[in-house]
């Protein structure tokens, strides 16, 4: 497995996407939803709870706008119960989303991309065309009834237009040729030599190390002597630089190229990339299965994505490798930590939720959830501190606590105190149609049959009382009473 190019990729946990929608933010202004917050982008001012890569601050106005549309599919139709693990879902992912826009961004910035006249006046008259706006007027006084300066949105659709084009820059240079098809037939096995900048050097530094490694190769040295006294990726050290076998789309494209053109015994010259230089040497190859014929040009449309995605894939965790993610928002970083297998700090962070909202019970729900598996004792007490809290403010209550709680308590040996949880749960969810789907795959899965039964009746008198209702809509369309149930 290559690691070190996939071990930011558990850790992210996104999709990289292959175009910004550059009217995004007047979709969040126009609902509402739109932040003002300008981004401390100041590496000496001290740090607030919020995330940063390195000392580059997550920018909050994008996690908002991502946030809100998360959250949008779930308050229509009255609305839809959210399980505050999916509520913690949905933040981690609109906040791994902004930190690949601010990641992007920032490198707009600096390779000075601008926006140009025509780009800003394309990406207006979308926005007038998507919101029915008929022109710069009607803009502003949008905006003006929605409290949002003119030139704060301006600014921030400049924003969107550069980072688009950056985006779009990182893909342009991926050219396909047949020989790249017929890469997809064959499998390499490599050894690798990383030279990656530290804090203390630069990128040149890093050059002449690749280039001296590369002379002491053409002058006898092993690979395993290189990579064991100059390579910079500790994780290859011990088998002697090899990555195993290695399949198109795994590597860089300028290394993959390079490393797929090796006779065996051969190697690179330093190879740059954005994690540094690269020097690998082919040590065996093998073909896998191959159709009899091949339509090259259909190969490659069904491959040019997979490389652009991989381009900017490749560029975010880079830069992630020399600016590491830190999450200090402790709503965030619960579930952030949790991910990335850190149980400690994630358990910190849930105390630091309670701290913070000392009558809300769902910290106390989600760090049962983590210590369920580890800790029963500990789990129970965490649910008990949640329904006092719930005792104080009923309105607070929620059926996945007593769910857990009933698992809980059947593990302890205490069976008639879980049937009583599960039955709170049932009643707390009584007319909410999610909840009950998700309760019947629950108890079926517990072989419950008594209360799965239950709850699918429960389910039948809501979907009776929605047909009624949306009969009654249609009937009062066309002047028809119709009889509610009471």
């Amino acid at each position: 497995m290559l690691k070190f190019f996939r071990n930011h990729a558990a850790a992210i946990g996104w999709t990289i996407v292959g175009a910004f929608v550059v009217t995004m933010f007047a979709g969040a202004l126009l609902m509402g939803t739109a932040s003002q917050e300008s981004q401390n982008t100041s590496t000496s001012a001290p740090k607030e709870n919020w995330a940063y890569i390195g000392d580059l601050p997550v920018d909050q106005s994008r996690f908002k706008e991502l946030l809100t549309q998360s959250f949008a599919p779930y308050s229509q139709n009255g609305g839809l119960e959210l399980d505050p693990q999916m509520v913690e879902i949905l933040q981690y992912s609109a906040l791994m989303q902004a930190v690949q826009y601010t990641i992007l961004h920032e490198g707009a910035v600096s390779n000075k991309v601008k926006p140009s006249k025509e780009e800003l006046e394309g990406a207006l008259q979308r926005v007038y065309i998507q919101y029915d706006l008929k022109d710069k007027s009607a803009l502003k006084k949008t905006l003006k009834d929605n409290n949002y300066p003119y030139n704060t949105f301006i600014d921030q659709l400049k924003k969107d237009i550069v980072t688009q084009k950056f985006l779009t820059h990182l893909q342009s240079n991926i050219h396909l040729t047949n020989q790249d098809v017929d890469n997809t037939y064959t499998q390499i096995r490599l050894q690798h030599a990383l030279f990656k900048p530290s804090e203390n050097a630069t990128i040149n530094d890093s050059e002449k190390q690749a280039q001296a490694a590369a002379t002491a190769l053409a002058n006898g040295s092993t690979f395993e002597s290189i990579v064991s006294s100059l390579s910079s990726n500790p994780e290859t050290i011990a088998s002697g630089g090899d990555i195993g076998w290695v399949s198109v789309g795994m590597l860089p494209r300028d290394l993959e190229k390079a490393a797929f053109s090796l006779g065996k015994g051969e190697w690179t010259q330093p190879i740059r990339s954005h994690y540094g230089y690269h020097i690998v040497k082919l040590t065996d190859r093998r073909n896998i299965d191959r159709p009899a014929s091949i339509n090259y040009e259909a190969e490659k449309e069904v491959l040019l994505p997979k490389y652009q995605q991989a381009a900017i894939e490749s560029y975010i965790q880079a830069f992630l490798e020399r600016n590491p993610l830190e999450v200090t928002d402790p709503i965030l970083a619960a579930y952030y930590h949790k991910s990335n297998g850190n149980r400690e700090s994630a358990i910190n962070a849930y105390q630091s939720q309670i701290s913070q909202s000392p009558y809300d019970p769902r910290p106390h729900y989600l760090l049962a959830q983590l210590y369920s598996a580890t800790d029963l004792e500990k789990s129970i007490a965490e649910i008990r501190k949640g329904k006092i809290k719930i005792d104080i403010a009923p309105t607070l209550d929620f059926a996945s606590l007593h769910l857990l709680e009933g698992d809980l308590l059947r593990q302890s040996g205490q069976a008639k105190d879980a049937n009583n949880a599960y039955d709170h749960a049932i009643s707390l969810a009584e007319n909410q149609a999610n909840t009950l789907r998700y309760m019947q795959a629950f108890f079926k899965e517990r072989q419950d049959a008594a209360r799965a039964s239950r709850v699918e009746k429960l389910m039948k008198a809501l979907e009776a009382k929605a047909a009624l209702r949306a009969e009654a809509a249609k009937a009062q369309e066309n002047e028809t009473p119709v009889a509610l149930p009471k």
